[in-house]
């Protein structure tokens, strides 16, 4: 399997919706189960009541040493619709209550970056989620073309890969460049393909441009869509 052309991707990025997450943290004095279950039914409802939400899923982490317990995703027609929506008197509310229940503040503004965007709605899927962090001695621009041209072409070639989406980092100071979202049918799926040699010279290949991989695997959980 090959990379498309780098302009070519580049081109897919400008015209794609912009996509915010936010990594959550459960609360010291709340188990994982108290935590799914204020996000889905007490938060959720609020968050589709957002004008101009596209879409929105609830990635729930059920494995990963990054601390958080959760990534919810939310899709926009462009950076005004999303802006608008931060800007609203609901938006007040939405804080409110995520203090409810989760102690993180991280929130990342994206476009997304297809590279295999095979269909896997109605499928159970698991997902890597990889916050990424280039190295000091990259610049913006070399970090997007390493993660396109090398890096990128090399995970195309994982065996059973369902799907895979590098989401470009746009403004902030979050102080990550991009986040990685990876499609498997399950845990050994993943395992087999990662232990097979282009799994060991992807590992290698992330050193060359990365400083930092915050990965966790998720379950997602569609609210709107």
């Amino acid at each position: 399997m090959t990379c498309p052309p780098i302009a070519w991707m580049m081109l897919r990025e400008e015209k794609s919706m912009i996509k915010l997450i936010a990594p959550l943290q459960r609360r010291d004095d709340m188990t994982s189960e108290q935590f799914s279950e204020h996000w889905l039914t007490k938060h959720a409802p609020l968050v589709v009541k957002l004008p101009g939400l596209r879409r929105y899923v609830q990635n729930v982490v059920f494995r990963g040493r990054s601390g958080y317990d959760g990534v919810s995703a939310t899709w926009w027609d462009d950076e005004e619709s999303l802006q608008t929506a931060l800007e609203s008197p609901l938006m007040a509310e939405i804080r409110e209550d995520k203090q409810r229940f989760s102690v993180s503040d991280l929130r990342l503004t994206l476009r997304e970056r297809p590279m295999l965007d095979l269909d896997v709605t109605g499928r159970e899927t698991i997902k890597f989620v990889g916050l990424l962090k280039r190295r000091e001695d990259f610049t913006p621009e070399q970090f997007t073309e390493h993660w396109i041209g090398m890096h990128g072409a090399m995970a195309l070639e994982l065996s059973g890969i369902r799907r895979y989406v590098q989401n470009a980092v746009i403004g902030g100071n979050s102080g990550y460049d991009g986040v990685a979202e990876m499609w498997w049918d399950d845990v050994a799926s993943m395992k087999s393909a990662f232990e097979a040699p282009i799994g060991a010279e992807l590992a290698v290949d992330e050193k060359r441009f990365l400083c930092e991989v915050i990965g966790m695997l998720v379950v997602e959980r569609p609210i709107l869509h």
